[in-house]
């Protein structure tokens, strides 16, 4: 029997309002809501081996720590959130992501377009996903993968498939 079986369906209801109280006390601006953050928690938390002895305190401690996660991406992207960004710059990150070097970029003679066009939709999204900052785990967990190990197998084949692309193309300009 697990922690998770004792605890009666009005304190689940109990938690789930402590957490929505706790990523509501956050004032900082990002794409997610509250509930987001909330419900992130409340999934670690069900999922947890263990009953944490203070629960309020594990989920305050977690949904800080999700925030903080939240800031550090979005400040490694220049403090831009992910739907501020016009479709030159997400192809210039995602270029830049799989490319490895900003300056590998001026070398190539062809679009990003017809780069990732050697790509699936599937592939463009875990690049897109590693561009805009989160995790293998994360990729992972949203996409359906087993593990974030997966997911960084595929971006490392993804990169050297966009790569061997454009080194193809600009060894046929010259």
């Amino acid at each position: 029997m697990t922690w998770q079986s004792e605890v009666t369906p009005e304190e689940w209801k109990q938690l789930i309002k402590i957490a929505e109280d706790l990523s509501r006390s956050h004032r900082i601006k990002t794409s997610l809501g509250y509930e987001d953050y909330a419900a992130t928690a409340l999934k670690k938390l069900w999922s947890a081996k263990n009953r944490p002895e203070n629960i309020e305190a594990w989920l305050a401690l977690t949904i800080t720590r999700q925030f903080i996660d939240r800031h550090r991406r979005i400040r490694a992207r220049g403090g831009q959130e992910i739907h501020d960004l016009d479709d030159a710059e997400w192809d210039r990150r995602m270029f830049t992501q799989a490319m490895g070097s900003p300056s590998a970029i001026l070398r190539l003679h062809e679009s990003v377009e017809e780069v990732l066009a050697v790509l699936n939709d599937k592939e463009k999204e875990i690049l897109i996903m590693d561009a805009a900052g989160y995790k293998t785990a994360e990729i992972a967990e949203q996409l359906g993968f087993g593990s974030g190990r997966i997911v960084a197998t595929r971006l490392s084949q993804i990169k050297k498939k966009i790569r061997t692309r454009a080194v193809g193309e600009s060894g046929r300009s010259s």
